[in-house]
């Protein structure tokens, strides 16, 4: 092995090494989320950390189920069962072991150590879902609201950007150079500028308190999508385009039959971007909904750490449920979004 071989197999090792280090580093807050949806409450609490989920021992004494402990009795700390919890913080106990095997005492909660092993607390999840307001039907009803917003939303964003991109790159018309630098100069507006503006509008359509001012923007088209999606058409060789017309196919027919199934990779990047965005919506809702039935997730979830901020396992479980559907959507087709984002720009 040459020098060079070997300087390129370091280097190849040194950056593997470093993604797999970023990748960890990205990967511990969610870690964190789910390790802690899947704990006892006084463990999430306990400083340091603990990582692995886990539960009291239970076993079967008197005919009742009871957990293990330990605690300190004559002397020397031996193993006893916790029989009774009592209001005024002690625990009725009675050990296991030894020669004195079968005696109670009473000892506070404080100076009995339970004894645990690994076990998921997997009941924060239908805990939580049993806090949320009956009328909404274990979230169901925010689950409803989200994939409304997300499917009309996709549809609008794939609809308005693509044809407004199949303008820019394939059509000629006059001002067309010019409005595509004044379409690209409004993505430097900051959001909070048109703000006001845009909640006036719907106002005066009087669609607050709905869901319309959430997707129908999308059929408007966007400054980023629209550039994403014009970079791919000027990919796409003419001669295709001008076969076309020579068969005698219209605009609307070379957008429709040719253009569309040649840019899939960059729709489906449009479309993962999209559903990630309408499903983590939550400045919206917040401006435009005050109905609590026509809210989503994620303005559902954040009412939810506002009622029970004080129970971390709950609150991390329905944060988990929440994320879950992106993740999954995410990795099932990373592969195309990847795709439709690297090739931009790029001459075939």
């Amino acid at each position: 092995m040459n020098s060079r071989s070997l300087r390129a197999r370091v280097r190849v090792a040194v950056i593997h090494f470093t993604l797999v280090l970023g990748s960890l580093l990205f990967l511990v807050p969610f870690a964190w989320l789910v390790v802690t949806s899947l704990k006892e409450d006084e463990d999430m609490s306990r400083f340091p950390p603990v990582w692995i989920p886990r539960q009291q021992v239970m076993i079967s004494l008197h005919g009742k189920q009871v957990g293990l402990a330990t605690a300190e009795y004559m002397g020397r700390s031996v193993k006893v069962a916790v029989l009774e919890d009592r209001e005024t913080g002690e625990q009725v106990l009675e050990t296991l072991e030894g020669p004195t095997r079968g005696k109670r005492f009473v000892r506070p909660r404080s100076n009995v150590t339970k004894i645990k092993q690994f076990g998921p607390v997997w009941q924060n999840y239908p805990d939580a879902l049993q806090f949320l307001p009956p009328e909404t039907n274990a979230g169901l009803v925010f689950v409803w609201n989200t994939l409304i917003l997300a499917v009309l939303s996709i549809v609008g964003t794939i609809l308005a950007s693509s044809m407004v991109a199949f303008s820019f790159s394939r059509l000629r018309w006059p001002g067309r150079d010019g409005m595509f630098v004044i379409l690209l100069a409004t993505m430097m507006l900051p959001g909070a500028v048109t703000m006001m503006p845009v909640f006036l509008i719907f106002r005066w359509l009087g669609w607050i308190d709905t869901l319309m001012p959430l997707w129908v923007p999308a059929f408007f088209g966007s400054a980023f999508n629209v550039f994403l999606l014009r970079q791919f058409f000027l990919t796409i060789p003419n001669d295709l385009e001008d076969a076309a017309k020579i068969d005698g196919c219209s605009y609307f027919g070379i957008y429709h039959r040719i253009m569309l199934p040649l840019v899939k990779p960059a729709l489906a990047a449009i479309t993962i971007m999209t559903f990630m965005g309408a499903w983590n919506n939550f400045m919206g809702p917040l401006i435009y909904i005050s109905s609590p039935l026509k809210m989503p997730l994620a303005y559902a979830l954040q009412l939810f750490q506002t009622a029970h901020g004080g129970e971390p396992g709950l609150l991390m479980a329905a944060s988990t449920m929440m994320m879950l559907p992106v993740l999954v959507v995410f990795f099932l087709t990373q592969r195309y979004f990847i795709q439709g984002v690297t090739l931009t720009g790029l001459k075939g």
